[in-house]
Protein backbone atom coordinates (compact mmCIF):
# COMPACT_ATOMS: atom_id res chain seq x y z
CA UNK A 1 0.00 0.00 0.00
CA UNK A 2 3.05 2.05 1.37
CA UNK A 3 5.26 2.11 -2.09
CA UNK A 4 2.42 1.94 -4.28
CA UNK A 5 0.29 4.88 -2.71
CA UNK A 6 -3.39 2.86 -2.76
CA UNK A 7 -5.54 2.95 -0.36
CA UNK A 8 -6.61 -0.25 1.83
CA UNK A 9 -9.43 -0.76 0.01
CA UNK A 10 -8.40 -0.51 -3.37
CA UNK A 11 -5.46 -3.28 -1.93
CA UNK A 12 -8.89 -5.50 -0.32
CA UNK A 13 -10.76 -5.41 -3.84
CA UNK A 14 -7.21 -6.41 -5.89
CA UNK A 15 -6.70 -9.56 -3.66
CA UNK A 16 -10.83 -10.52 -3.60
CA UNK A 17 -10.90 -10.48 -7.51
CA UNK A 18 -7.62 -12.57 -7.63
CA UNK A 19 -9.06 -15.04 -5.21
CA UNK A 20 -12.37 -14.84 -7.53
CA UNK A 21 -9.93 -15.58 -10.27
CA UNK A 22 -8.37 -18.17 -8.58
CA UNK A 23 -4.83 -16.84 -8.49
CA UNK A 24 -4.51 -17.15 -4.44
CA UNK A 25 -6.28 -18.23 -1.32
CA UNK A 26 -7.18 -16.59 1.64
CA UNK A 27 -7.95 -18.66 4.25
CA UNK A 28 -7.78 -17.35 7.89
CA UNK A 29 -5.41 -14.83 8.70
CA UNK A 30 -2.96 -15.45 5.45
CA UNK A 31 -2.70 -15.32 2.23
CA UNK A 32 -1.03 -17.46 -0.52
CA UNK A 33 -0.38 -18.09 -4.62
CA UNK A 34 -2.36 -21.36 -5.23
CA UNK A 35 -0.76 -24.31 -5.89
CA UNK A 36 -1.43 -26.00 -9.52
CA UNK A 37 -3.44 -28.86 -9.35
CA UNK A 38 -2.96 -31.87 -10.85
CA UNK A 39 -5.28 -32.79 -13.44
CA UNK A 40 -6.78 -36.38 -14.20
CA UNK A 41 -7.51 -37.33 -17.40
CA UNK A 42 -10.88 -38.46 -18.97
CA UNK A 43 -10.71 -40.02 -21.76
CA UNK A 44 -12.83 -38.79 -24.67
CA UNK A 45 -11.72 -41.17 -27.85
CA UNK A 46 -9.98 -38.40 -29.65
CA UNK A 47 -8.68 -35.56 -28.14
CA UNK A 48 -7.73 -33.38 -24.62
CA UNK A 49 -9.79 -30.94 -22.70
CA UNK A 50 -9.41 -28.87 -19.90
CA UNK A 51 -10.13 -25.14 -18.26
CA UNK A 52 -8.36 -22.16 -17.69
CA UNK A 53 -8.85 -18.66 -17.27
CA UNK A 54 -9.62 -16.90 -20.02
CA UNK A 55 -7.26 -13.74 -21.46
CA UNK A 56 -8.13 -9.83 -21.69
CA UNK A 57 -8.28 -10.82 -25.61
CA UNK A 58 -10.95 -14.17 -25.10
CA UNK A 59 -12.80 -12.17 -22.60
CA UNK A 60 -13.39 -9.26 -24.97
CA UNK A 61 -14.14 -11.84 -28.09
CA UNK A 62 -16.66 -13.81 -26.20
CA UNK A 63 -18.25 -11.08 -24.37
CA UNK A 64 -17.84 -13.01 -21.05
CA UNK A 65 -17.12 -11.03 -17.75
CA UNK A 66 -13.83 -11.82 -15.68
CA UNK A 67 -13.25 -15.11 -13.96
CA UNK A 68 -15.16 -17.40 -16.35
CA UNK A 69 -13.43 -20.21 -17.48
CA UNK A 70 -12.32 -21.24 -21.53
CA UNK A 71 -12.45 -24.49 -22.21
CA UNK A 72 -9.79 -25.67 -24.61
CA UNK A 73 -10.26 -28.01 -26.59
CA UNK A 74 -7.29 -30.28 -28.82
CA UNK A 75 -8.39 -32.86 -31.13
CA UNK A 76 -6.39 -36.07 -32.16
CA UNK A 77 -4.59 -35.02 -35.39
CA UNK A 78 -5.15 -31.20 -35.42
CA UNK A 79 -2.44 -28.45 -34.45
CA UNK A 80 -4.84 -25.76 -33.57
CA UNK A 81 -6.75 -25.89 -30.25
CA UNK A 82 -10.26 -24.45 -30.08
CA UNK A 83 -11.88 -22.38 -27.24
CA UNK A 84 -14.89 -22.08 -25.60
CA UNK A 85 -16.61 -19.97 -22.89
CA UNK A 86 -17.00 -22.56 -20.28
CA UNK A 87 -20.54 -20.74 -19.49
CA UNK A 88 -22.18 -20.94 -23.07
CA UNK A 89 -20.70 -24.55 -24.10
CA UNK A 90 -22.14 -27.86 -23.00
CA UNK A 91 -19.54 -30.52 -24.85
CA UNK A 92 -20.87 -33.28 -25.93
CA UNK A 93 -18.48 -36.60 -27.00
CA UNK A 94 -20.11 -39.33 -29.71
CA UNK A 95 -18.95 -42.93 -28.17
CA UNK A 96 -18.92 -45.18 -30.84
CA UNK A 97 -19.90 -48.89 -29.83
CA UNK A 98 -18.28 -51.51 -31.81
CA UNK A 99 -19.71 -54.98 -31.39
Amino acid sequence: MDEYYLSRGTVRRAMLTLCNEGLIVMDGPGTRVRGQTVRSAVPLGGGEIHARLATEEERLQFGIDEGVPVLVVKRDGQDEEEIYPADQVQIQVEIEVRT
